[in-house]
């Protein structure tokens, strides 16, 4: 047997990893070779492109075809395909192409770390020697053979044989002429002789389960609106404005929106009204689990298949953005999931997963560890988050469970081995973390990057300029959140003793640049919702006179906020990710005071007040009065960016009235903002206090107030005329 019929046969077994060698158009003596494999053909046609192009009838030998035209160079054609029942079809040969990736392309992919993959690999739309089509790569240096299989809708599927590119791992194959929305797939031959049906890395659709094929998907086909809202956004100035952010399981918010485009009106009309400017979505890559909230993604380029299509997710962005708020999507580069069908044991071997076993699985969820060590794997990483920024004009990432990417210790008891230096951090993950957020800041410098970072790791964000800092610009303040749900959550006859928890969280609220968040992880597990661990008292009305009280305490504290869906009116079960919030609860007066509590707050922190331009800056927050730990009142100063712009938050977290005498920064009128037990945010008190003008005691300047119990209340000095 020939080597031309060898390779044929190893093709046609699929064990070929060259196959652009032996089919397409080659020069030989005196002419050119055409080889097409064809299986169900009758008779196929080589037809030259152009006017007055030949027509050559191909010899046929089982599924291969096979023509030697004499005299002529390598030219343009195509393939006219006739079949036994009289139908025919013209198509282009996908062999008759030169690669579209290269080993140049691919120099950083494979040694540094590329952020625009995904401009390079993966699949592209693109004209190519004269010709529109797709090119589609796909990293799987272990692999044997790779061929890219389509599956038309009524027609069996169609199977390409990939090349191998150099010496990257990379598998390419240009198809022209594909419909959009045809599912593919790639059929892995691994060395041991396994064939693996694996979905793409990086597609943008994909179908869901039980088949999990891949999407052809043109973004470009969609037209944007928010050019104002992109100016405004890149000029990068986020960080002295106010951000409070809506986080947002997109299946569970509302009854009667289970989609993309019904959450654009609803969601973003709701949003508007409450005065938030930001919503986070709890993770939209595509995911087989619904249980995992999206945390468990199999699609780091795809959106999630459930609310609909990649268009109409760019229109839920694109119409937030026409009114006026940003969007915020949960990223997941810490782990993934075990699912066959999607990265684990990818071609054959543990290529985006750690090789050493102890390192490899994250324990607490069941789940793979990436392997941060492989620059291919960072490309892939980093590529996903750039691509949602620039694709889908994403305005910030919160990236999950930073904490279980930096310590190789992390949940592995004594089961893990130090790093060079002897210590438990793990070193590629820092250097992933570092290279991810340089390559964002560099390119997108009005995005923000969020980490959610548990521990006491030094300089997560960038506030002090250290060469160590992992450079996100946010990081969420869990230390205040379990300082103070573990203040809230003790009975006022003991909250004296919890007080110092209160008072400690001004001592660490400068050590990083802080957003004070209460999250989706807060109620979830048997852990309640929010109102139900306040203490004040065993009724709801008791209960939301608490949850006013801590609501008031996290929109005057320093940092940005985030709060989850539902808290924002006291949602009094658990949530639970199939079911929709009990939006029913706003019939009563003491869930829609609620309500109408968190939307002042918000128009005083957003539109109001200047206390964003300060939020970062120790001098500008000060405690007043922290002497009536016994009686657990306390009260702190607020200052904005305006002159003379001074707040007074003052609480009482106890059952008793408490009158004090609070020595003010400034003599003048003192008018009242807020109060949290207004009638109209379902308190008592019907009418606001009146406004106090300090009184001169010896040489200090002070207001008196008085503390209703399991309250919270907000004064401004009025400006001098």
């Amino acid at each position: 047997m020939s080597k031309i019929n060898e390779e044929l046969d190893r093709l046609q077994r699929g064990l070929c990893s060259q196959p652009h060698a032996v089919l397409g158009m080659h020069p030989v003596d005196g002419g050119v070779m055409v080889r097409t494999l064809q299986p169900g053909a009758d008779k196929c046609l080589v037809v030259e492109i152009g006017e007055g192009g030949q027509t050559w009838e191909m010899n046929k030998d089982g599924d291969v075809f096979v023509l030697e035209i004499e005299g002529r160079d390598v030219f343009p054609y195509r393939l006219q395909l006739i079949y036994s029942d009289g139908h025919e079809k013209v198509v282009e040969d996908p062999y008759r192409f030169l690669p579209t990736v290269s080993d140049e392309s691919l120099h950083d992919f494979g040694r540094y770390g590329d952020p625009w993959i995904f401009k390079k690999a993966g699949v592209r739309k693109l004209e190519h020697q004269g010709v529109e089509g797709w090119s589609f790569s796909v990293w799987a240096p272990k692999a044997y053979s790779v061929y890219l299989v389509f599956y038309p809708e009524y027609d069996p599927p169609v199977s390409h044989c990939m090349r191998s590119i150099g010496s990257t791992g990379v598998w390419e194959i240009f198809v022209p002429s594909i419909p959009l929305g045809m599912r593919y797939k790639f059929h892995i031959r691994t060395q041991a002789g396994d064939v693996l049906d694996k979905t793409d890395p990086m597609a943008l659709d994909s179908e869901g389960p039980p088949n999990h094929a891949s999407i052809l998907t043109d973004l470009e086909e969609y037209c944007w609106g928010d050019q104002e809202w992109m100016e405004e956004r890149n000029k990068g100035e986020w960080q002295e404005k106010p951000m409070s952010v809506y986080e947002v399981h997109m299946g569970s918010w509302m009854e009667g929106v289970d989609s993309y485009r019904e959450a654009a009106d609803k969601l973003g009309d709701y949003v508007k009204k409450m005065g938030f400017t930001h919503v986070e979505f709890l993770p939209l890559n595509e995911h087989p689990l619904l249980e995992s909230w999206g945390y468990q993604v199999t699609g780091y380029y795809g959106i999630c298949h459930r609310y609909g299509s990649p268009h109409d997710f760019m229109y839920l962005v694109d119409s937030l953005h026409q009114k006026g708020i940003g969007v915020i999507m949960d990223w997941v580069p810490a782990h993934f999931p075990k699912d066959a069908f999607a990265l684990e044991w990818f071609d054959g071997g543990r290529l985006y997963e750690y090789g050493d076993e102890w390192k490899r699985e994250h324990r607490d969820w069941g789940t793979y560890v990436f392997d941060y060590g492989r620059p291919e794997v960072r490309s892939f990483l980093m590529g996903s988050a750039m691509a949602w920024l620039e694709r889908f004009h994403i305005d910030g990432l919160r990236v999950d469970a930073v904490a279980s990417m930096l310590y190789l210790d992390y949940s592995r008891g004594s089961d893990w081995v130090p790093n060079i230096h002897g210590g438990n951090e793990n070193l590629e993950a820092v250097g992933f973390i570092k290279q991810a957020n340089h390559a964002i800041r560099t390119n997108f410098p009005g995005v923000v990057m969020i980490a959610e970072e548990s521990t006491a790791f030094g300089d997560v964000t960038d506030r002090h300029n250290s060469e160590h800092s992992l450079n996100f610009h946010l990081k969420w303040n869990m230390g205040w959140m379990h300082d103070m749900l573990k203040f809230f959550q003790t009975p006022p006859d003991y909250r004296k003793d919890e007080f110092g928890k209160v008072l400690h969280c001004r001592d660490y609220q400068f050590a990083e640049n802080f957003m004070q968040v209460f999250s989706h992880d807060e109620v979830v597990h048997g852990k309640g919702s929010l109102i139900n661990k306040m203490e004040a008292g065993w009724d709801i009305p008791a209960q939301a006179a608490d949850l006013r009280t801590l609501y008031t305490m996290l929109w005057m504290w320093p940092g940005k906020k985030t709060l989850f869906m539902g808290q924002e009116f006291g949602q009094t079960k658990e949530w639970n990710v199939n079911a929709k919030l009990d939006w029913n609860l706003l019939q009563y007066d003491v869930h829609s005071g609620i309500q109408n509590l968190v939307a002042d707050l918000n128009h005083l922190y957003v539109q109001d007040s200047t206390l964003a331009k300060t939020e970062s800056q120790p001098l500008a927050f000060q405690w007043l009065d922290i002497s009536d730990g016994a009686h657990i009142t306390m009260s702190f100063i607020r200052w904005g960016y305006r002159k003379g712009e001074i707040y007074i938050v003052a609480m009482n977290f106890g059952a008793l009235p408490r009158d004090r005498d609070l020595v003010v920064p400034e003599a003048g009128i003192w008018q009242p903002v807020l109060h949290s037990a207004l009638s109209k945010y379902g308190g008592t008190l019907e009418t606001m206090p009146e406004a106090q003008v300090s009184t001169t005691q010896g040489e200090e300047d002070q207001i008196r107030l008085t503390l209703h119990p399991f309250s919270a209340q907000v004064w401004e000095l009025c400006p001098k005329s």
